[in-house]
């Protein structure tokens, strides 16, 4: 493995990403409460440790239903270095924004138990009954969001050039595939979501799969390339001036395709 690939690969802090337990859950958890009874509640209202739902046309493609996290991932932070003048600060985190990624049973067993295993720690010495490796992401127990103290995840996040636009696309809880959509800032200073479109790739690359670095990459082009965004050069000669208009035309997807190959 390169120094470069080598230097890349960092601990990654993991938040687990929850679901309602209850979809008409309108219950507002009290911010007033003792941080151990606020974190009881959350972890009651919302569900962490979550279950694939594939429609029929992915379970008749072989897909079954089975356990996963969601989870949020980057750099913890809490790095201080000396300045020049003698100074000690806090250095910024080295990812900017976070990511996330899916941590599937069957795809990743051990890092799936690894994170279970810290969701459900307990010591029994302690009166609250809360797992102990564990804790709410800003303070706020309706975000949905806990944060595992004693983990780290290594790997790196990886972004990469595709080589062509592409829409997004993203699947919802049964497995349908459904367009990722985003704000665009209109030229009046409103937003309108549109279907979101991108000419770069991201994913996380665990610490095992790093040496297969430019394969991996190869993989998600080939798996975005039935959304490619097809553009036509228009160029035209007049006068001395040349005049460029692209002409875009979407590729719809076929019912039933999936965004990826995981369950």
């Amino acid at each position: 493995m390169s120094k470069e690939i080598t230097d890349r690969i960092i601990p990654n802090e993991v938040i687990l990403v929850g679901k309602l337990r209850d979809d008409n859950d309108t219950l507002v958890i009290d911010t007033n409460l003792p941080p151990a009874e606020q974190l009881k509640a959350c972890l009651k209202k919302f569900k962490f440790t979550r279950n694939t739902a594939p429609n029929a046309a992915a379970i008749a493609a072989g897909f079954l239903t089975g356990k996963f996290y969601q989870i949020q991932m980057g750099d913890p932070g809490g790095e201080k270095i000396k300045l020049p003048n003698g100074n000690t600060v806090r250095r910024s985190r080295k990812t900017t924004r976070p990511g996330y990624a899916n941590i599937f049973q069957s795809n990743q067993p051990t890092t799936f138990e690894e994170i279970k295993e810290e969701l459900l720690h307990t010591d029994t010495g302690k009166s609250d009954g809360n797992p102990d490796r564990v804790e709410l992401v800003a303070g706020d127990p309706n975000a949905g969001k806990i944060r595992l103290t004693e983990y780290a995840l290594m790997g790196f996040w990886d972004r990469f050039p595709i080589g062509f636009y592409h829409h997004v696309w993203t699947r919802d809880e049964k497995g349908a595939l459904i367009p990722f959509m985003s704000n665009v800032k209109q030229p009046d200073g409103s937003f309108k979501k549109e279907h979101a479109r991108r000419n770069t790739g991201e994913h996380f690359v665990f610490e095992d799969d790093a040496e297969n670095l430019e394969g991996l990459r190869d993989t998600i082009r080939d798996q975005v390339k039935k959304w490619r965004i097809e553009t036509s050069d228009n160029t035209t000669e007049n006068k001395g001036e040349v005049t460029t208009e692209s002409v875009k035309k979407d590729e719809p997807a076929k019912a039933g395709e999936e965004a990826d190959v995981e369950p």
